[in-house]
């Protein structure tokens, strides 16, 4: 009778020892359903995100494009200087009437190059704009090329050189005459 009741208590230990362990992997499983429930949340949350970042993107570069394509517009004519060591050609730029314009211009030379316009009335459109200057944003480098929005709110004669040290007086200047 005692082997019984001790083979009924290691029976009842062992069903009380499978219990537990079936609790304890119930427990586990429902921690790892949790986890994946918390985890798909997030990953759900962050493509809602990423979904928003992108349509922000894409409205800023939409309202940037409808920018670029209204200064388009305004422009009346886009004027070539191609800058070399030490001059500005043409180095006398004539035009019809005061408004718009855009230079572009390009670094034909061996070393950098810039291009400043000054004089009362211009504004400049996009570059420094310091009360009668417009300066090109960038130095440019041999073969780079940039350009530089200048608005002439009047008629008159203009000055046209290169801002780098010493350029201007070793002959790289011009004029701009708007009629």
């Amino acid at each position: 009778m005692t082997s019984v009741r001790v083979l009924v208590g290691v029976l009842a230990m062992l069903l009380l020892v499978g219990a537990a362990v079936g609790c304890g992997q119930a427990a586990d499983k429902s921690k790892q359903e949790a986890k994946k429930k918390v985890e798909g949340k997030a990953q759900q949350v962050k493509q809602e995100a990423k979904k928003k970042g992108q349509a922000k993107e894409q409205q800023a570069k939409k309202q940037a494009k409808k920018k670029l394509e209204q200064k388009k517009q305004d422009v009346i004519k886009t004027v070539a200087i191609k800058e070399t060591d030490f001059k500005l050609s043409p180095s006398t730029v004539t035009l019809s009437k005061p408004g718009t314009y855009a230079f572009k211009v390009e670094d034909d030379g061996s070393t950098q190059h810039s291009l400043e316009i000054e004089g009362e009335g211009v504004k400049s459109e996009g570059g420094e704009d310091e009360g009668g200057e417009a300066q090109l944003e960038q130095t440019l480098d041999p073969g780079q090329s940039g350009v530089l929005m200048v608005s002439f709110q009047k008629p008159g004669t203009y000055e046209m050189y290169c801002p780098v040290d010493g350029h201007e007086q070793m002959g790289m200047k011009g004029k701009v005459v708007v009629k």
